[in-house]
């Protein structure tokens, strides 16, 4: 797996509908990425989180066919939490 530096994260869209407690999120919901990996500046976030993120600082990469996301941790507005 891949490492992102500094405070960079690395992430996959995530598509849900609704979160653990039932809360319907829609199916606009184009912001929501599950956490793939970390760098070691990143203090709040960790692997697997879902988040919501500002969706014009992410920067899309294909790595083995496969679409990725790499965003800094000021970018992210929140963890979806259980």
């Amino acid at each position: 797996m891949f490492k992102p530096l500094n405070k960079n994260i690395l992430l996959i869209f995530k598509k849900i509908s609704s979160n653990a407690s039932g809360i319907y999120l829609g199916s606009n919901n184009t912001n929501v990425f599950e956490v793939v990996s970390v760098g070691k500046e990143v203090l709040e976030v960790k692997v697997n989180d879902l988040v919501y993120v500002n969706e014009s600082a992410i920067k899309s990469l294909v790595i083995d066919n496969k679409e990725y996301f790499i965003i800094e941790e000021k970018d992210i507005y929140m963890i979806l939490e259980d």
